[in-house]
């Protein structure tokens, strides 16, 4: 039940991911995360704390992990119908 839980929230290689501090880790350490690990930024809100990444590989995923932080994916094209699926092709 863990591994199912951990595989729809795991972000892949290349794809948007939520980033939220653990415990006592707060806005301060995660950007420091960002910035240490030359992350792209897709969507910083200050006023919400809120902020998403794309994952540069899974060594990533683990320092985050290692530091209190996690990453949680989040597709950024979800829920947006203007934005084209990776892969599909709207034309035919």
């Amino acid at each position: 039940m863990i591994a199912l839980g951990t595989a729809l929230v795991w972000p892949r290689v290349g794809q948007a991911a939520e980033v939220m501090p653990l415990g006592d880790k707060g806005l301060s350490d995660v950007l420091r995360w960002v910035d240490d690990m030359d992350a792209e930024i897709i969507e910083l809100d200050s006023a919400s704390g809120r902020i998403e990444v794309r994952v540069s590989s899974n060594f990533s995923l683990l320092t985050a992990l290692g530091s209190g932080i996690l990453l949680n994916a989040a597709p950024k094209s979800g829920c947006d119908p203007e934005v084209e699926q990776e892969g599909s092709d709207l034309s035919t």
